[in-house]
C-alpha cells in the first residue's frame, strides 16, 4: 500500500481512502515484491502483464481525481485504464518491458531523487533515466531485467514490510534502506543464477 500510493503521489494524485483495504493491501504488495525481488525474469510475461495493468490504473487514478470529485468516476477510468495497458502490455511484449522497466526506474528514481539538492529537475533526471534503462532493457532483456526487478522487488518489499512492522514497533527509515539493499542483492544473484538467457539456450536446442 505505501509503494502505490507514493508512486499517486509522485503524479500529484491521492489515493482514493478504503479502511479496510489497508493491510490486506499490504500484505498483498509485499508479497508480490517478493515474488519479484527473487523470480523477476523467470515471471516475466506475468510482470509485464501486472505492470501494465498497475500503470493503467495508477493513470486512472491520477485523471479521476482531476477531472471529477466521484469515486465512480475514478473506478471507471481506473479500469478503462488498467485493462487498456494490460492489454498493450501483454500483447506487445517489447512494449510491454519497456513499460516496466521505464515505469519502474522513474517511480524509484522519483523517490529518492527529490532528498537531494540537483541542478536540474529530479522529474526530467528520472524522465531520462526512465527512457535509456527501458530502449536498454528491451535490447539486453535478461540483465536489465534481473538488475531492475531485484532492486525494485527488494525496496518494495523491504516499504512494505517496514509499514506492517510501524503497527508494533518503531523503526528508524534506515532500516528500511539497509533491508532493500540485502534483498535486492540477494534477489539479483539468485535470479543470474537460478536463469539463462533465451537466446542461449535456444542455440543448445
Amino acid at each position: 500500500m505505501a509503494v502505490l500510493e507514493r508512486i499517486v503521489e509522485i503524479f500529484g494524485g491521492t489515493m482514493p481512502e478504503v479502511s479496510w483495504a489497508g493491510l490486506v493491501t499490504t500484505v498483498i504488495a509485499l508479497a508480490a515484491a517478493l515474488v519479484m525481488c527473487f523470480l523477476g525474469y523467470r515471471l516475466l510475461k506475468v510482470f509485464v502483464a501486472l505492470n501494465g495493468l498497475g500503470v493503467g490504473a495508477v493513470i486512472g487514478i491520477l485523471i479521476g481525481g482531476k477531472i471529477s470529485e466521484s469515486a465512480v468516476v475514478t473506478l471507471i477510468l481506473v479500469i478503462v485504464f488498467a485493462v487498456g495497458f494490460f492489454l498493450i502490455s501483454f500483447l506487445i511484449y517489447k512494449a510491454g518491458i519497456f513499460i516496466l522497466t521505464g515505469f519502474t526506474v522513474f517511480t524509484l528514481l522519483m523517490t529518492l531523487l527529490p532528498r537531494f539538492k540537483l541542478p536540474l529537475d529530479p522529474r526530467l533526471i528520472a524522465l531520462i533515466a526512465a527512457v535509456v534503462i527501458g530502449i536498454i532493457s528491451v535490447i539486453a532483456v535478461r540483465p536489465l531485467t534481473i538488475l531492475v526487478t531485484a532492486f525494485a522487488g527488494g525496496f518494495m518489499a523491504a516499504a512494505e514490510a517496514l509499514e506492517l512492522l510501524e503497527a508494533t514497533v518503531a523503526l528508524p527509515a534506515f532500516v528500511g534502506i539497509i533491508g532493500g539493499v540485502v534483498l535486492m542483492i540477494i534477489g539479483a544473484v539468485v535470479q543470474f543464477k537460478t536463469t539463462k538467457d533465451k537466446k542461449q539456450k535456444k542455440k543448445r536446442k
